[in-house]
């Protein structure tokens, strides 16, 4: 969760453990940073479960897109900060330190699941965090309503569905309910 920042795994005991993928100076760093764009943004809109992120904060993308003045203000306070952040379809993320969705799927592989390769999975992004994913993983798919980001990823999905049927969780049914029929661009 949070970007890749943090895992929650049930241990031995049966218990719900996180693994916070950060160091714990730079989780301190990332609450001076908070805190700073709190005092200097008074009216920046946190997302509601904010206030439980570890390893990253959120910022609701349709409230600050109504004022961009404020958006690039804010993007330039990162810049200046050296603040990573990335935009999903509701949110701008930051965070510091080295995290990403690949890295906390490749800690979990590495950690809990060693029999698992990359090949034999399947991974459907629909927004520019999911960018680190479509390179980690040899079957990334995007389902439609990732086309107005493509033009600003390095790294794309392999296969790109098409279609207002292929949007969101309706292209993953629509593909995978395909792949069990042996009609997917995967079967081989």
């Amino acid at each position: 969760m949070e970007g890749g920042g943090v895992v929650i795994h049930k241990n031995q005991d049966n218990q719900f453990q996180e693994y916070p993928l950060l160091t714990q100076e730079e989780l301190n760093r990332l609450k001076e940073v908070t805190n700073s764009l709190k005092i200097n943004f008074k009216n920046v809109p946190f997302s509601k479960d904010s206030f439980g992120r570890l390893t990253d904060q959120a910022i609701e993308l349709d409230l600050i897109n109504k004022d961009p003045l404020l958006k690039n203000e804010i993007l330039d306070f990162f810049k200046k900060e050296k603040v990573n952040y990335s935009s999903s379809n509701v949110h701008i993320n930051y965070w510091i330190g080295k995290i990403s969705k690949a890295s906390g799927v490749e800690f979990v592989l590495n950690n809990f699941y060693k029999n698992i390769q990359t090949k034999e999975c399947i991974f459907f992004g629909d927004a520019p965090n999911d960018e680190s994913m479509f390179s980690y993983f040899e079957n990334s798919i995007g389902v439609s309503n990732i086309s107005p980001f493509l033009k600003n990823l390095k790294n794309k999905p392999k296969i790109i569905l098409e279609g207002e049927n292929n949007q969101g969780i309706n292209g993953v049914l629509s593909f995978l309910e395909k792949s069990s029929e042996g009609k997917s661009p995967l079967t081989k």
